[in-house]
């Protein structure tokens, strides 16, 4: 879990660099928010049909456990086969770009780096299982990587909004 980045007695953060992404980081932790609401949402309405089916045991409030059970009850219920992709298209999304979220949620800002484009670099203790150690990842994420993500996290919450609205109207 090397760095190409500088030693920790050469990395700086300015006011600046903080300034820069601080807005762009609170959108993506507010639309990450909503994502854990619509899941919550979804499994409102599909996880007695998953706890009846043994999918599940108890309900999940990590937002990984949440989408992979969402998943799996999702296809348990016929209202939503014609949203099957739609759905999947919308988890795809926020699962793949909870990384960028969880880098900046739970990981420490040690520098700032714009000598190609805007990056954070954020440290965070990571468990490497090849080697069955503890060690330090140091996670680059660019200004770039925080708007798609907005963009793309919001676009998945309205998609799974929709499906929402779809079984609220055909709820029995």
């Amino acid at each position: 879990m090397g760095s190409n980045f500088p030693s920790f007695t050469d990395r700086a953060v300015t006011e600046e660099a903080v300034d820069q992404f601080a807005a762009p980081i609170g959108h993506l932790i507010i639309h990450f928010a909503f994502a854990d609401q619509v899941l919550d949402f979804l499994l409102i309405e599909l996880f007695e049909a998953g706890l009846k089916r043994g999918v599940e045991t108890s309900m999940p409030h990590q937002l990984g456990h949440k989408i992979e059970i969402v998943r799996k009850c999702h296809r348990l219920d016929p209202r939503l086969n014609a949203a099957a992709k739609s759905i999947d298209d919308a988890l795809d999304t926020i699962k793949r770009w909870s990384d960028v979220r969880n880098a900046l949620a739970h990981g420490a800002l040690t520098h700032f780096d714009d000598s190609s484009e805007p990056t954070l670099v954020m440290g965070r203790l990571r468990y490497d299982k090849k080697t069955s150690k503890f060690g330090y990842l140091d996670q680059p994420v660019t200004l770039a990587d925080i708007g798609q993500a907005v963009d793309q996290v919001s676009d998945a919450v309205a998609a799974l909004h929709r499906v929402v609205a779809l079984l609220m109207r055909s709820d029995p």
